[in-house]
């Protein structure tokens, strides 16, 4: 999977949709990742109406597609259309997910943070007025699925390319951060800290002098110290402790039918 920000999308996406029992989650690996790819090899949904088998998806379009056939209410793509501010009726809406990772891009090529910051202070305004732990309710849904990624990837790589970071006064950003850090189905999928480096690397080009290559492996999944202390408690617990702790992770979500335990696709 790597640092690809679709890659992580859609581990979670079916990590969610196994947790909701609608099917059953088979994960291998892959010398190089060029791109992501679907394969249903065998009947792996406990309903009978759907004929899915035989199934390949090799484009994100295909694979949300593919994923509304389960007709769970979390995971409808079209949620993250929902993820704006302003006036609904309006012509043009910025879609803060998609916003953000193209203002991050931006940023990296050109060091202009204006748009970027923008974005993110949409996004605490956002986390500010709907109320609830995450996107749309106070479980993750496909809209988390597409956001967290990106968002984590902006907080790692905006800090060691362009040495900027969220600004601390976001505070509804950072605790939907916090949050999000602790569900499975990100930490479980978060790539290194050195592979988004990598990924984004050549955007600055020459201007970073850092090697990430050597540096030694790092997961930023804790919010830093402070932030929300007044308001929500200590930090989370450091995503290496996770790590750790991987082999008993997997043993409980393979008796949970989550994930199954063997090769395949």
């Amino acid at each position: 999977m790597g640092a690809y920000p679709f890659g992580q999308q859609w581990f979670m996406t079916f990590y969610l949709l196994a947790k909701n029992k609608l099917l059953t989650l088979l994960v291998t690996t892959e010398e190089e990742l060029k791109s992501c790819c679907v394969e249903v090899k065998k009947d792996v949904t406990p309903d009978a109406s759907m004929n899915i088998q035989g199934t390949c998806c090799e484009t994100n379009e295909e694979i949300e597609n593919f994923i509304t056939q389960f007709k769970c209410p979390d995971i409808q793509p079209k949620t993250v259309d929902d993820m704006y501010l302003g006036d609904p009726k309006g012509k043009k809406r910025d879609i803060l997910p998609l916003s953000l990772y193209k203002n991050f891009n931006h940023f990296l090529a050109n060091n202009t943070s204006a748009a970027l910051e923008s974005t993110l202070g949409k996004l605490d305004t956002f986390f500010k007025e709907n109320g609830t732990k995450f996107a749309f309710s106070d479980n993750m849904t496909y809209a988390d699925c597409v956001l967290m990624p990106r968002l984590h990837h902006v907080r790692v790589a905006a800090k060691e390319l362009r040495d900027y970071e969220i600004p601390k006064s976001m505070k509804h950003l950072w605790r939907y951060m916090r949050d999000a850090y602790k569900e499975e189905a990100f930490n479980l999928s978060c790539p290194s800290d050195q592979d988004i480096i990598i990924h984004y690397q050549e955007k600055v080009g020459s201007s970073y002098r850092g090697h990430a290559t050597i540096q030694a492996t790092t997961f930023s999944c804790a919010i830093p110290e402070g932030i929300l202390d007044h308001e929500c408690g200590a930090p989370t617990a450091h995503h290496d402790s996770l790590k750790e702790n991987g082999d008993q992770q997997n043993k409980h979500e393979e008796d949970e039918g989550i994930i199954d335990g063997g090769t395949g696709e």
